[in-house]
């Protein structure tokens, strides 16, 4: 016998199930336990590159974000130090197996040798 179980939250899930038999007069129960993983994703690229760039212009960078997940989910984007030099949609949602390129405009303002790091993050899921 197989039970194939997709949960909507993460977590633990326990439950009795209740299973009718031809000809039997009462159910049997199928014990259930089980860890519910939540939505998960992946940026398809290493690192983002904006080359060299003079003050006043602008470099565009694109990562894809790819929901493996058979759950939707809803992430946000969000960069550690310089946000001011950066454009990006700050969040979005994915359905199921979808995927989504997302454009990052760097527009530096100083002088700047710059290494960021954007953090990704799933509501209900893995984070990067």
């Amino acid at each position: 016998m197989e039970a194939l179980i997709t949960g909507t939250k993460p977590g633990k899930l326990i439950e009795d199930i209740p299973c009718y038999i031809e000809f039997a007069e009462e159910p049997i129960y199928l014990h259930v336990e089980a860890d519910i993983k939540g939505p998960e994703a992946v940026i398809q690229e290493a690192g983002l590159y904006f080359g060299l760039v003079e003050i006043g212009d602008i470099s565009k960078s694109y990562i894809t974000i790819e929901n493996i997940s058979n759950l939707a989910l809803k992430w946000t984007l969000s960069c550690s130090d310089n946000q001011e030099m950066f454009e990006f949609p700050p969040e979005g949602s994915l359905q199921p197996l979808e995927a989504l390129r997302v454009e990052i405009v760097f527009k530096p303002k100083t002088e700047i040798i710059l290494r960021n790091q954007f953090d990704f993050v799933i509501e209900d899921g893995n984070s990067m």
